[in-house]
């Protein structure tokens, strides 16, 4: 039966109101921002005293000043949640995406919360018009709640699976995956060249060859760009105010949380797959390593107790020289033959000594010996005898002003603590035996 004029105008009038009521749910819509991706600001910045935290999870209240940040005009907010205080730092973030209606503005927002990697991509994907030619990850069934959010940030080339084919979409998601996705999502590559010729930031937690390291460079510094395809060149940049750790000023070894760093100063960097001098070698991460796991765990358990990060060195070698002298007592045991003083048996009479507080002159100078190196003493083994022609010893030396100087952790505690001198004035920190009061006599050295 055919519809007659009136009746067609009817439907279409009513079509029409029908539509008028539909609420905004693209990007598209003029009402809904943009994401910005021609300005090539700095969006993510480190966590504070020279560190990124690239590991840590991102929590949900990150995640929506991250967005907010990035978003082309700010609409006015008419959601609000119970858990946001007006004023928080998230406020803004939580209460726009509540208002164009990313997320429910009912009930909590929950900031603190991690977001999981799925959660996060359908934030992201709300400002982009959907798209469907992408299969989906093999861990991500077509039934799962941000399937259609996952799988348009897979067609447009914001996320990638791992090497299983799987993106997790219930993992929580870390900074430094963050970075990588928002860098894909607004078009940023970064200019590898330009930063590993410039070092424009770094972070003591980010080593240079980290899977992230550009990714989070790209987005912590602000720059100008020309681009030739998806290529990317710095024409130039702002490098951000300083991130270093308070004592991160001069050229030299600098205590951070218990660990030892080289600080460059010329560089603006700290050392890192290298070795210095012949004598420290730092690992991936900028971490001095007396090349044993076990020992420098055990070492940085020490360190972090003992010493203050912000002390001068000596000030710190006094405190361990005391610690290894106060802390640990003697037991007897094998003298190792010049042939077997080497490294391997310092590191073993080192862990040793820390596992049962107990051993020869051997073990207490192998321990002062790691942990004074850990401070970045040039500090050398030295084995021979001392008081007695036949008494065998060994002790330390350091440098000064191109002199030896002794530190004999061991017979120290054998004045004070074993024979218990009540009018003990020597002390062997920092001695040099000029008067040949303790005849040290020097049979062979290890650097």
């Amino acid at each position: 039966m055919c519809c007659t004029v009136k009746q067609k105008i009817a439907l279409l009038l009513a079509l029409f109101l029908l539509l008028a009521l539909v609420p905004p749910v693209s990007a598209a819509d003029p009402e809904i921002p943009t994401l910005v991706s021609e300005d090539h600001n700095a969006y993510l910045s480190g966590t504070g005293e020279g560190c990124f935290s690239p590991l840590t999870k991102l929590t949900r209240g990150q995640a929506a000043m991250l967005l907010y940040n990035c978003m082309s005009f700010k609409p006015d907010s008419t959601a609000s949640f119970n858990d946001v205080p007006a004023g928080s730092w998230y406020a803004p973030g939580a209460n726009a995406l509540g208002t164009l209606g990313v997320i429910s503005a009912t009930g909590n927002f929950r900031a603190d919360a991690a977001i999981s990697r799925g959660e996060l991509l359908s934030w992201i994907m709300f400002f982009f018009p959907e798209r469907t030619d992408a299969d989906l990850f093999s861990d991500v069934p077509a039934s799962h709640r941000y399937a259609d959010a996952i799988r348009s940030a897979r067609a447009y080339g914001f996320v990638s699976g791992d090497e299983a084919g799987q993106f997790h979409p219930d993992d929580s998601i870390t900074r430094a995956e963050t970075v990588s996705i928002f860098n894909n999502m607004l078009g940023r590559t970064p200019d590898k060249a330009s930063i590993d010729q410039n070092r424009p930031v770094f972070f003591l937690d980010v080593p240079t060859n980290a899977w992230y390291y550009y990714h989070v460079v790209e987005a912590a510094v602000s720059h100008a760009y020309s681009k030739s395809g998806t290529a990317e060149t710095w024409t130039s940049f702002t490098a951000p105010e300083s991130v270093l750790p308070a004592n991160f000023t001069t050229t030299g070894f600098r205590l951070y949380k218990g660990y030892s760093y080289y600080y460059d100063a010329a560089k603006g960097d700290i050392l890192r797959n290298t070795t210095l001098q012949s004598t420290w070698t730092f690992d991936a991460s900028g971490k001095y390593t007396s090349g044993d796991a076990e020992l420098d765990s055990a070492l940085h358990k020490i360190i972090s107790a003992q010493c203050s990060d912000t002390a001068d060195p000596a000030t710190n070698l006094r405190t361990i020289f005391g610690y290894c002298r106060d802390n640990y007592s003697y037991r007897k045991r094998d003298v190792p033959t010049k042939a077997q003083f080497t490294k391997a048996f310092v590191t073993d009479a080192a862990k040793q000594m820390i596992s049962t507080g107990k051993g020869n002159c051997y073990s207490f100078s192998s321990l002062f010996y790691h942990l004074s190196r850990w401070l970045g003493y040039d500090t050398t083994l030295v084995a021979g005898v001392v008081l007695y022609p036949d008494d065998e010893h060994c002790w330390t030396v350091i440098p000064d002003n191109g002199a030896d100087y002794i530190y004999d952790t061991q017979l120290e505690w054998r004045y004070v603590h074993d024979w218990g001198y009540a009018g003990y004035t020597w002390t062997f920190y920092h001695l040099q035996d000029t008067a040949n009061t303790f005849h040290y006599v020097e049979s062979h050295r290890l650097h």
